[in-house]
Protein backbone atom coordinates (compact mmCIF):
# COMPACT_ATOMS: atom_id res chain seq x y z
CA UNK A 1 0.00 0.00 0.00
CA UNK A 2 1.70 3.52 -1.00
CA UNK A 3 1.43 6.94 1.40
CA UNK A 4 1.35 10.14 0.10
CA UNK A 5 2.00 12.81 2.01
CA UNK A 6 -0.37 15.99 2.50
CA UNK A 7 0.78 18.61 -0.18
CA UNK A 8 2.64 21.67 0.91
CA UNK A 9 1.87 25.25 0.15
CA UNK A 10 5.48 26.81 -0.61
CA UNK A 11 5.58 30.70 -1.93
CA UNK A 12 7.87 31.14 -4.42
CA UNK A 13 9.26 34.05 -2.02
CA UNK A 14 11.31 31.94 -0.40
CA UNK A 15 13.08 30.75 -3.55
CA UNK A 16 15.91 33.56 -3.10
CA UNK A 17 19.40 33.77 -1.72
CA UNK A 18 20.25 34.82 1.43
CA UNK A 19 20.44 38.60 2.28
CA UNK A 20 24.10 38.99 3.25
CA UNK A 21 24.20 41.60 6.44
CA UNK A 22 27.13 43.05 8.18
CA UNK A 23 28.88 41.46 11.01
CA UNK A 24 27.92 44.06 12.95
CA UNK A 25 24.69 44.41 12.26
CA UNK A 26 24.16 40.79 12.25
CA UNK A 27 24.78 41.23 16.52
CA UNK A 28 22.24 44.27 16.52
CA UNK A 29 19.76 42.90 15.06
CA UNK A 30 20.28 39.38 16.85
CA UNK A 31 19.90 41.55 20.16
CA UNK A 32 17.12 42.88 18.67
CA UNK A 33 15.36 39.97 17.53
CA UNK A 34 15.89 38.19 21.44
CA UNK A 35 14.58 40.79 22.79
CA UNK A 36 11.30 41.11 20.41
CA UNK A 37 10.59 37.50 20.39
CA UNK A 38 11.89 37.30 16.61
CA UNK A 39 13.39 34.22 15.19
CA UNK A 40 16.87 35.42 14.38
CA UNK A 41 17.40 32.02 12.19
CA UNK A 42 14.62 32.85 9.40
CA UNK A 43 15.20 37.11 10.21
CA UNK A 44 18.10 36.94 9.02
CA UNK A 45 17.42 35.86 5.79
CA UNK A 46 15.04 38.34 5.31
CA UNK A 47 15.41 41.99 3.61
CA UNK A 48 16.49 45.58 5.27
CA UNK A 49 12.82 46.35 5.38
CA UNK A 50 12.18 43.95 8.04
CA UNK A 51 15.38 44.30 9.71
CA UNK A 52 13.80 47.98 9.96
CA UNK A 53 10.75 46.72 11.58
CA UNK A 54 12.31 44.78 13.82
CA UNK A 55 14.25 47.82 15.26
CA UNK A 56 10.73 49.65 15.36
CA UNK A 57 9.57 47.12 17.38
CA UNK A 58 11.73 46.91 19.83
CA UNK A 59 12.33 51.08 19.98
CA UNK A 60 8.70 51.20 20.50
CA UNK A 61 9.11 48.51 23.40
CA UNK A 62 10.85 50.23 25.28
CA UNK A 63 9.34 53.53 24.98
CA UNK A 64 5.98 51.25 26.35
CA UNK A 65 8.66 49.81 29.01
CA UNK A 66 9.57 53.25 30.10
CA UNK A 67 6.16 54.42 30.01
CA UNK A 68 4.18 51.87 31.92
CA UNK A 69 7.37 51.63 34.25
CA UNK A 70 6.57 55.66 35.34
CA UNK A 71 2.94 56.11 35.40
CA UNK A 72 2.19 52.29 37.55
CA UNK A 73 5.27 53.15 40.08
CA UNK A 74 3.82 56.67 40.76
CA UNK A 75 0.65 55.41 40.83
CA UNK A 76 1.74 52.50 43.59
CA UNK A 77 4.24 54.99 45.61
CA UNK A 78 0.61 56.15 47.31
CA UNK A 79 0.03 52.46 48.83
CA UNK A 80 3.69 51.12 49.33
CA UNK A 81 7.82 52.23 49.32
CA UNK A 82 8.82 53.99 46.78
CA UNK A 83 11.70 51.19 46.45
CA UNK A 84 8.78 48.80 46.32
CA UNK A 85 6.66 51.01 44.03
CA UNK A 86 9.28 50.97 41.37
CA UNK A 87 9.77 47.36 41.47
CA UNK A 88 6.55 46.35 41.03
CA UNK A 89 6.34 49.24 38.32
CA UNK A 90 8.76 47.10 36.33
CA UNK A 91 7.45 43.74 36.89
CA UNK A 92 3.90 45.16 35.60
CA UNK A 93 5.46 46.81 32.68
CA UNK A 94 7.78 43.48 32.42
CA UNK A 95 4.62 41.31 32.08
CA UNK A 96 2.18 43.77 29.73
CA UNK A 97 5.22 44.19 27.25
CA UNK A 98 6.10 40.39 27.27
CA UNK A 99 1.85 39.85 26.08
CA UNK A 100 2.58 42.69 23.52
CA UNK A 101 5.67 41.37 22.42
CA UNK A 102 3.79 37.83 22.70
CA UNK A 103 1.20 39.79 20.41
CA UNK A 104 3.29 41.25 17.64
CA UNK A 105 5.68 37.97 17.24
CA UNK A 106 2.49 35.27 16.71
CA UNK A 107 1.20 34.98 13.00
CA UNK A 108 -2.08 36.88 13.52
CA UNK A 109 -0.69 38.88 10.75
CA UNK A 110 -1.91 36.15 8.23
CA UNK A 111 -5.47 36.58 9.34
CA UNK A 112 -5.35 40.49 9.04
CA UNK A 113 -7.76 41.96 6.04
CA UNK A 114 -4.72 41.92 3.67
CA UNK A 115 -3.98 38.04 4.27
CA UNK A 116 -4.41 36.09 1.19
CA UNK A 117 -6.44 33.92 4.10
CA UNK A 118 -8.47 35.84 5.50
CA UNK A 119 -11.33 34.71 7.99
CA UNK A 120 -13.62 37.02 8.71
CA UNK A 121 -15.09 35.30 12.06
CA UNK A 122 -11.93 34.76 13.71
CA UNK A 123 -10.38 38.18 12.28
CA UNK A 124 -13.29 39.78 14.53
CA UNK A 125 -12.98 37.54 17.78
CA UNK A 126 -9.19 38.55 17.94
CA UNK A 127 -9.76 42.15 17.07
CA UNK A 128 -12.61 42.93 19.56
CA UNK A 129 -10.16 40.48 21.85
CA UNK A 130 -7.35 42.97 21.93
CA UNK A 131 -9.76 45.81 21.87
CA UNK A 132 -11.30 44.79 24.87
CA UNK A 133 -7.85 44.35 26.58
CA UNK A 134 -6.53 47.61 25.18
CA UNK A 135 -9.46 49.04 26.79
CA UNK A 136 -9.06 47.59 29.82
CA UNK A 137 -4.84 48.56 30.22
CA UNK A 138 -5.64 52.01 28.87
CA UNK A 139 -8.09 52.22 31.82
CA UNK A 140 -5.78 51.32 34.29
CA UNK A 141 -2.57 53.12 32.74
CA UNK A 142 -4.84 56.37 32.07
CA UNK A 143 -5.86 56.83 35.83
CA UNK A 144 -2.24 56.20 36.77
CA UNK A 145 -1.55 59.07 34.31
CA UNK A 146 -4.06 61.37 35.69
CA UNK A 147 -3.09 60.53 39.42
CA UNK A 148 0.03 62.06 38.03
CA UNK A 149 -1.07 65.00 36.36
CA UNK A 150 -3.47 66.13 38.73
CA UNK A 151 -1.02 65.75 41.65
CA UNK A 152 -1.39 69.09 42.75
CA UNK A 153 -5.00 69.43 42.53
CA UNK A 154 -5.81 66.36 43.97
CA UNK A 155 -3.19 67.59 46.77
CA UNK A 156 -5.61 71.22 47.40
CA UNK A 157 -8.64 69.00 47.74
CA UNK A 158 -7.48 66.48 50.31
CA UNK A 159 -6.14 69.56 52.39
CA UNK A 160 -9.81 71.23 51.70
CA UNK A 161 -11.31 67.84 52.87
CA UNK A 162 -8.47 67.89 56.24
CA UNK A 163 -9.10 72.02 57.21
CA UNK A 164 -13.06 70.76 56.84
CA UNK A 165 -12.63 67.28 59.34
CA UNK A 166 -10.16 69.69 61.39
CA UNK A 167 -12.40 72.59 61.75
CA UNK A 168 -13.29 72.60 65.34
CA UNK A 169 -9.84 71.45 66.46
CA UNK A 170 -8.56 74.59 64.53
CA UNK A 171 -10.54 77.27 65.93
CA UNK A 172 -9.29 75.81 69.66
CA UNK A 173 -6.06 76.28 68.44
CA UNK A 174 -6.45 79.57 67.75
CA UNK A 175 -8.64 80.18 70.13
CA UNK A 176 -5.53 78.94 72.25
CA UNK A 177 -3.28 81.47 70.60
CA UNK A 178 -5.45 84.03 70.62
CA UNK A 179 -5.19 83.69 74.89
CA UNK A 180 -1.85 83.65 74.60
CA UNK A 181 -1.76 87.47 72.79
CA UNK A 182 -4.19 88.26 74.98
CA UNK A 183 -2.36 87.32 77.73
CA UNK A 184 0.94 89.39 76.24
CA UNK A 185 -1.54 92.51 75.64
CA UNK A 186 -2.64 92.31 79.15
CA UNK A 187 0.43 92.32 80.36
CA UNK A 188 1.69 95.30 78.59
CA UNK A 189 -1.07 97.22 79.20
CA UNK A 190 0.25 96.54 83.41
CA UNK A 191 3.13 97.72 82.23
CA UNK A 192 2.50 100.87 80.87
CA UNK A 193 -0.04 102.22 83.56
CA UNK A 194 3.40 101.65 85.93
CA UNK A 195 5.47 103.46 83.89
CA UNK A 196 2.92 106.01 83.64
CA UNK A 197 2.80 105.96 87.69
CA UNK A 198 6.57 105.88 87.53
CA UNK A 199 6.83 109.04 85.33
CA UNK A 200 5.72 111.81 87.72
CA UNK A 201 7.93 110.44 90.63
CA UNK A 202 10.83 110.30 88.85
CA UNK A 203 10.30 113.51 88.15
CA UNK A 204 9.41 114.68 91.50
CA UNK A 205 12.61 112.81 92.65
CA UNK A 206 14.48 114.99 90.68
CA UNK A 207 13.15 117.91 91.65
CA UNK A 208 13.64 116.86 94.97
CA UNK A 209 17.16 116.36 94.57
CA UNK A 210 17.71 119.76 93.15
CA UNK A 211 15.84 121.32 96.25
CA UNK A 212 18.10 119.40 98.50
CA UNK A 213 21.15 120.62 96.26
CA UNK A 214 20.38 124.33 96.67
CA UNK A 215 19.30 123.65 100.49
CA UNK A 216 23.11 122.29 101.16
CA UNK A 217 24.34 125.08 99.59
CA UNK A 218 22.81 126.95 101.38
CA UNK A 219 23.86 125.69 104.56
CA UNK A 220 27.15 126.10 103.65
CA UNK A 221 27.10 129.71 102.99
CA UNK A 222 25.52 130.18 106.07
CA UNK A 223 28.15 128.01 108.03
CA UNK A 224 30.81 130.10 105.63
CA UNK A 225 28.96 133.35 107.13
CA UNK A 226 29.13 132.12 111.05
CA UNK A 227 32.85 131.74 110.58
CA UNK A 228 33.78 134.55 108.92
CA UNK A 229 31.57 136.12 112.04
CA UNK A 230 33.24 134.17 114.55
CA UNK A 231 36.82 134.72 113.44
CA UNK A 232 36.52 138.23 112.49
CA UNK A 233 36.86 138.16 108.94
CA UNK A 234 36.56 140.02 106.09
CA UNK A 235 36.81 143.29 108.61
CA UNK A 236 34.07 142.20 110.80
CA UNK A 237 34.49 142.08 114.38
CA UNK A 238 35.02 138.91 115.86
CA UNK A 239 32.96 136.73 118.66
CA UNK A 240 29.46 135.91 118.19
CA UNK A 241 27.99 138.99 117.62
CA UNK A 242 23.69 139.29 116.53
CA UNK A 243 25.03 137.87 112.30
CA UNK A 244 26.36 135.14 113.87
CA UNK A 245 23.38 134.24 115.75
CA UNK A 246 21.23 135.38 112.42
CA UNK A 247 23.20 133.17 110.38
CA UNK A 248 23.01 130.57 112.92
CA UNK A 249 19.08 130.06 113.30
CA UNK A 250 18.86 130.76 109.44
CA UNK A 251 21.05 127.53 108.93
CA UNK A 252 18.96 125.70 111.18
CA UNK A 253 15.84 126.67 109.56
CA UNK A 254 17.49 125.51 106.15
CA UNK A 255 18.53 122.30 107.46
CA UNK A 256 15.36 121.34 109.28
CA UNK A 257 13.95 122.33 105.69
CA UNK A 258 16.33 120.19 103.62
CA UNK A 259 15.37 117.15 106.48
CA UNK A 260 12.29 117.73 105.26
CA UNK A 261 13.02 117.14 101.61
CA UNK A 262 14.94 114.26 102.22
CA UNK A 263 12.10 112.71 104.00
CA UNK A 264 10.26 112.92 101.12
CA UNK A 265 12.87 111.73 98.90
CA UNK A 266 13.05 108.82 100.39
CA UNK A 267 9.63 108.26 100.66
CA UNK A 268 9.63 108.54 96.57
CA UNK A 269 12.19 106.58 96.00
CA UNK A 270 11.20 104.02 97.99
CA UNK A 271 7.88 104.13 95.98
CA UNK A 272 9.67 104.29 93.01
CA UNK A 273 11.68 101.06 94.05
CA UNK A 274 8.77 99.40 94.78
CA UNK A 275 7.41 100.44 90.66
CA UNK A 276 10.64 99.38 89.41
CA UNK A 277 10.04 95.91 91.27
CA UNK A 278 6.45 95.67 89.72
CA UNK A 279 8.15 96.40 86.24
CA UNK A 280 10.80 93.76 86.72
CA UNK A 281 8.21 91.09 87.40
CA UNK A 282 5.52 92.42 84.25
CA UNK A 283 8.73 91.98 82.24
CA UNK A 284 9.31 88.34 83.28
CA UNK A 285 6.03 87.73 82.79
CA UNK A 286 5.73 89.31 79.40
CA UNK A 287 9.22 87.27 77.77
CA UNK A 288 7.67 84.78 79.34
CA UNK A 289 4.08 85.09 77.27
CA UNK A 290 5.99 86.21 74.40
CA UNK A 291 8.40 82.86 74.22
CA UNK A 292 5.55 81.52 74.22
CA UNK A 293 3.68 83.01 71.60
CA UNK A 294 6.96 82.84 69.35
CA UNK A 295 7.46 79.17 70.12
CA UNK A 296 3.76 78.02 69.51
CA UNK A 297 3.77 76.07 66.61
CA UNK A 298 -0.02 76.19 65.04
CA UNK A 299 0.79 72.39 63.24
CA UNK A 300 2.73 70.55 65.84
CA UNK A 301 -0.48 71.74 68.23
CA UNK A 302 -2.66 70.23 65.83
CA UNK A 303 -0.94 67.40 65.38
CA UNK A 304 -0.70 66.31 68.89
CA UNK A 305 -4.30 66.72 69.94
CA UNK A 306 -5.84 63.30 69.83
CA UNK A 307 -8.66 64.94 67.69
CA UNK A 308 -6.47 65.44 64.56
CA UNK A 309 -7.82 64.18 61.54
CA UNK A 310 -3.91 63.39 59.63
CA UNK A 311 -4.40 63.63 55.27
CA UNK A 312 -4.60 60.87 53.38
CA UNK A 313 -2.18 59.97 50.98
CA UNK A 314 -3.09 56.55 50.49
CA UNK A 315 -4.17 55.58 46.56
CA UNK A 316 -8.13 54.96 47.75
CA UNK A 317 -8.20 58.61 49.11
CA UNK A 318 -6.61 60.16 46.13
CA UNK A 319 -8.61 58.20 43.49
CA UNK A 320 -11.62 59.52 46.03
CA UNK A 321 -10.47 63.32 45.11
CA UNK A 322 -9.89 63.01 41.50
CA UNK A 323 -13.67 61.74 41.33
CA UNK A 324 -14.74 64.57 43.37
CA UNK A 325 -12.82 66.51 41.05
CA UNK A 326 -14.80 65.47 38.25
CA UNK A 327 -17.85 66.36 40.35
CA UNK A 328 -17.03 69.88 41.13
CA UNK A 329 -18.96 72.50 39.83
CA UNK A 330 -16.36 74.72 38.45
CA UNK A 331 -13.98 72.22 37.06
CA UNK A 332 -15.79 68.90 36.88
CA UNK A 333 -16.54 69.30 32.86
CA UNK A 334 -12.92 69.97 32.10
CA UNK A 335 -11.56 67.22 34.56
CA UNK A 336 -13.23 64.74 32.71
CA UNK A 337 -12.62 66.00 29.73
CA UNK A 338 -8.69 65.62 29.98
CA UNK A 339 -9.19 62.19 31.47
CA UNK A 340 -11.18 61.27 28.51
CA UNK A 341 -8.13 62.60 26.49
CA UNK A 342 -6.00 60.75 28.79
CA UNK A 343 -7.70 57.61 28.26
CA UNK A 344 -7.90 58.38 24.27
CA UNK A 345 -4.05 58.64 23.75
CA UNK A 346 -3.44 56.13 26.13
CA UNK A 347 -5.84 54.08 24.16
CA UNK A 348 -4.84 54.93 20.70
CA UNK A 349 -0.97 53.93 21.48
CA UNK A 350 -2.23 50.38 23.20
CA UNK A 351 -3.75 49.23 19.98
CA UNK A 352 -1.72 51.53 17.30
CA UNK A 353 1.09 48.88 17.37
CA UNK A 354 -1.01 45.82 17.19
CA UNK A 355 -3.96 47.62 15.17
CA UNK A 356 -1.32 48.10 11.95
CA UNK A 357 -0.39 44.61 11.97
CA UNK A 358 -3.98 43.29 11.66
CA UNK A 359 -5.17 45.94 9.27
CA UNK A 360 -2.38 47.14 7.27
CA UNK A 361 0.47 44.29 7.31
CA UNK A 362 0.68 41.86 4.20
CA UNK A 363 2.75 38.39 5.20
CA UNK A 364 6.00 38.67 4.85
CA UNK A 365 9.05 36.78 4.16
CA UNK A 366 9.56 35.91 7.47
CA UNK A 367 6.23 34.60 8.04
CA UNK A 368 6.27 32.58 5.21
CA UNK A 369 9.73 31.28 6.32
CA UNK A 370 8.03 30.44 9.88
CA UNK A 371 4.58 29.19 8.41
CA UNK A 372 6.74 26.75 5.52
CA UNK A 373 8.74 25.55 8.90
CA UNK A 374 5.22 24.96 10.46
CA UNK A 375 4.39 23.15 7.74
CA UNK A 376 7.19 20.81 7.26
CA UNK A 377 7.26 19.98 10.82
CA UNK A 378 3.84 19.12 10.70
CA UNK A 379 4.68 16.56 7.83
CA UNK A 380 7.14 14.88 9.48
CA UNK A 381 5.48 14.18 13.17
CA UNK A 382 2.52 13.17 10.77
CA UNK A 383 5.43 10.89 8.64
CA UNK A 384 6.17 9.43 11.85
CA UNK A 385 3.48 8.56 13.28
CA UNK A 386 2.11 6.62 9.53
CA UNK A 387 5.48 4.58 9.99
CA UNK A 388 4.62 3.83 14.06
CA UNK A 389 1.18 2.53 12.78
CA UNK A 390 2.66 0.36 9.96
CA UNK A 391 4.54 -1.28 12.27
CA UNK A 392 2.27 -1.95 14.71
CA UNK A 393 -0.27 -2.89 11.75
CA UNK A 394 2.32 -5.48 10.41
CA UNK A 395 2.93 -6.30 13.98
CA UNK A 396 -0.33 -7.45 14.52
CA UNK A 397 -1.14 -9.08 11.06
CA UNK A 398 1.58 -11.64 12.45
CA UNK A 399 -0.07 -12.41 15.45
CA UNK A 400 -3.38 -12.99 14.01
CA UNK A 401 -2.88 -14.12 10.30
CA UNK A 402 -6.85 -15.44 10.00
CA UNK A 403 -8.16 -12.61 8.16
CA UNK A 404 -11.59 -13.84 9.33
CA UNK A 405 -10.41 -13.03 12.48
CA UNK A 406 -8.90 -10.08 12.32
CA UNK A 407 -11.82 -8.61 10.63
CA UNK A 408 -14.05 -9.32 13.47
CA UNK A 409 -11.37 -7.84 16.06
CA UNK A 410 -11.29 -4.73 13.76
CA UNK A 411 -7.61 -5.19 12.66
CA UNK A 412 -6.88 -4.18 9.15
CA UNK A 413 -4.26 -6.11 7.32
CA UNK A 414 -2.09 -4.22 5.36
CA UNK A 415 -0.48 -5.01 2.12
CA UNK A 416 2.87 -5.94 2.08
CA UNK A 417 4.81 -3.51 -0.76
CA UNK A 418 8.11 -4.02 -2.07
CA UNK A 419 10.87 -2.47 -0.37
CA UNK A 420 12.27 0.08 -2.94
CA UNK A 421 8.11 1.20 -3.13
CA UNK A 422 8.00 1.61 0.62
CA UNK A 423 11.70 3.76 0.33
CA UNK A 424 9.80 5.75 -2.82
CA UNK A 425 7.02 6.88 -0.78
CA UNK A 426 9.30 7.79 2.38
CA UNK A 427 11.45 10.27 0.20
CA UNK A 428 8.44 12.03 -1.11
CA UNK A 429 7.05 12.49 2.34
CA UNK A 430 10.31 13.72 3.68
CA UNK A 431 10.57 18.00 3.65
CA UNK A 432 12.45 19.62 0.77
Amino acid sequence: MRLVAPPIDVNPTLIMKEVIVPQRSHRTLRVACLLTGIDWSAMKKCGRNEHNEVYMSLFMFIAQFALITVLMSHALMYMMEKYNAWLFGLLVAFITVSLEIRMLSSDWSARGVLAPTFQRPSFYGMLLFRIALGVAFSGVYGTAAELALQDDKITEVLRAQQDDANKALQERVEAQLATLKSAVQSIERRKAEEVKVRQPLLNNQHALNQEIFRLNTEVVEYERLMVVEEKGLEGRPDGEGPKYLEYQNKRHTVQKKRDLEHSKLENVTDEIEKIDKRINALNDELSEAEAAVVGFDHHVTMTADPMYVAIHQDFLARYQALKSLHGDDAIGEAAKTVSLIIFVVILLLELTPIMSKLLFSQASIYHEIMTSRAQCGAARERLKAQRKLRRIQRKMQQEIPDPIVADMMGVRIVEDVDHNERRRADRELEPA
